[in-house]
């Protein structure tokens, strides 16, 4: 059996159907030459075991003897098959491939045989069946187990590649989102920054309607004086005015004066009274000046 690493990776079908004939070939070979072996000592074993002894014990080392060489040639035999199956499932389970193909051959000779190096059928025993067996059934169960594990990782690549695009689908609507949220925030702090002048402008309003609110409100209370005293003036001139009227009734009861005489008071009054409308006049000309 040749070293495992020589199997190429790269290999065809047929080739390794080839290489795995070969090989299945030199197992079975390896197998019925230990087996035969190890029947040769178990029969040895037998034939010590009915060894007889003679009077007194005579002839007892020879028979112990005879059997613990039996013993220790069929578990020396025994130990070599262990250690032939043991590299044989090694080197039929290095990949899925081989040991399908490996699994075919082996299963092929060991019901129909195979050919020697003679080119003749070599049928396996019993023994030499029950470890090819063994080898077949690791085999098998290499192949499940593998079948199984990338089955496993096809699906866990499926699940994960499902996770990348959904990883990815979240990416773009995320990227999105936040471009949406960048545009909502510079839009916002737009809008803040308007208000902000517009709320500046407001102020600057406010501040100048206050002061044209308290402009007109000292112009207000100036005005206010200056009806104030008017009024005071136009009380004071009526009351002067009835005092005068008074006086001038009560001097024309007095002096009985005539006809010509009342035409000449009413005159005097008239000038009297367009002199206070005069005045009167003059002094609300001069308020509104200033």
């Amino acid at each position: 059996m040749k070293d495992s690493a020589s199997i190429d990776e790269g290999a065809t079908t047929k080739e390794l159907q080839i290489r795995a004939e070969n090989e299945s070939v030199a197992i079975f070979q390896r197998i019925n030459k230990t087996m035969k072996r190890v029947r040769d000592a178990n029969q040895a074993g037998e034939l010590a075991q009915a060894m007889k002894t003679g009077f007194l014990g005579l002839g007892t080392a020879k028979k112990t003897d005879a059997i613990a060489d039996a013993v220790v040639i069929a578990n020396t035999a025994l130990a070599e098959m262990n250690n032939l199956l043991q590299e044989s499932i090694r080197f039929t389970c290095q990949s899925i491939q081989f040991a399908q193909v490996m699994y075919k051959k082996m299963a092929f000779m060991m019901v129909n045989g195979y050919k020697n190096t003679n080119g003749n059928i070599t049928k396996l025993s019993k023994d030499s069946k029950k470890a090819v067996q063994l080898i077949l059934n690791e085999a098998d169960n290499f192949v499940k187990n593998q079948l199984a594990a990338e089955k496993k990782q096809v699906e866990l690549e499926e699940k994960l590649d499902e996770k990348s695009k959904i990883d990815e689908e979240q990416n773009q609507r995320l990227e999105k989102l936040y471009a949406i949220f960048d545009q909502e925030r510079t839009t916002v702090n737009n809008a803040l920054a308007e208000n902000d002048k517009i709320h500046k402008e407001q102020k600057e309003r406010l501040f100048e309607l206050k002061k044209i609110l308290d402009e007109k409100s000292q112009m207000n209370e100036k005005q206010e004086k200056d009806i104030q005293l008017l009024l005071d003036y136009t009380k004071q001139k009526d009351e002067l005015d009835k005092k005068q009227s008074e006086n001038i009734e009560k001097l024309m009861e007095d002096l009985k004066i005539t006809a010509a005489q009342r035409k000449n008071v009413l005159i005097f009054s008239i000038i009297a009274f367009a002199i206070s409308i005069s005045t009167l006049a003059f002094f609300i000309l001069r308020m509104l000046g200033k």
